[in-house]
């Protein structure tokens, strides 16, 4: 095939650029004549905006879903959490008792044996919960470095006091050092009343399930657990003197506690 030099060195390039017509066939002809000029701007710019926009679109799309999908997650915890609170005050309307306010008394259901335990006095003899069977038993479980604990113990030691041999206060202390750690706060918090009791190895928190200190347990005449404090209380308190009254059933000695208590 002849080439004329204008087809090569011509002023016009080979895809006119301005004027959006496609000269590259040119080299297909055999005659020397110019093949008809083909135009691809308008062509090319319209496939490629319905590229764009399609891509566009799409995106709009997943975002949509990936957002109703979103709200729709949200919504399953809101309502699973509903469902859930449905339960729980359905457990406690069904009689089952639940974690009461700190301070307050829980009472148990059923009422059930207290757990077969021991532990030391300050001379380091074994002494068992049972030794207590016959008299109302408030156990406390406490430890020196426990704040709410020492705050609570005056209290302790007034209703002890108070009540006389009508009930024995066992405050058990859950501190690893044993005597050393114990006594130093039995002089400085004036404990003469309430018997304190070690229990280095945590057996009774153990046994009697304790989720902190203070915990206490009041312990019926025949060894069943009639219910628990959780936190520290005010033993002296009305609302509190009245819990015991109803198990004590001695109302001349709660009368009593009552006109002492402190105002």
């Amino acid at each position: 095939m002849r080439l004329r030099p204008g087809d090569v060195l011509g002023v016009k390039a080979l895809i006119e650029i301005d004027r959006g017509v496609d000269a590259a066939h040119d080299f297909r002809r055999t005659t020397g004549k110019t093949t008809a000029p083909q135009r691809i701007r308008r062509e090319v710019s319209t496939a490629i905006g319905s590229l764009i926009c399609a891509g566009h679109a799409e995106r709009s799309k997943q975002k949509r879903k990936s957002k109703t999908l979103r709200w729709s997650r949200a919504f399953a915890s809101l309502l699973l959490l509903i469902l859930a609170g449905g339960g729980l005050a359905a457990e406690d309307n069904s009689g089952v008792p639940q974690r009461a306010r700190l301070g307050e008394f829980i009472p148990a259901s059923p009422l059930l044996p207290a757990p077969a335990i021991s532990f030391v006095d300050l001379a380091g003899n074994t002494v068992s919960l049972s030794e207590f069977t016959g008299k109302i038993v408030l156990v406390n479980l406490w430890a020196t470095w426990c704040e709410p604990c020492l705050r609570e113990m005056p209290s302790l030691e007034r209703v002890q006091s108070r009540l006389g041999d009508k009930i024995a206060v066992v405050a058990i202390s859950e501190d690893h050092g044993g005597r050393k750690a114990v006594e130093p706060f039995i002089d400085k918090l004036g404990l003469k009343s309430i018997k304190i009791y070690l229990d280095p190895k945590s057996a009774m928190e153990r046994a009697f399930k304790v989720q902190g200190l203070p915990t206490s347990f009041l312990i019926d005449q025949k060894g069943r657990v009639l219910g628990r404090v959780e936190g520290a209380a005010e033993w002296d308190a009305p609302k509190l003197l009245e819990v015991l009254k109803s198990f004590l059933g001695d109302d001349e000695i709660i009368k009593a506690s009552l006109h002492k208590a402190r105002p």
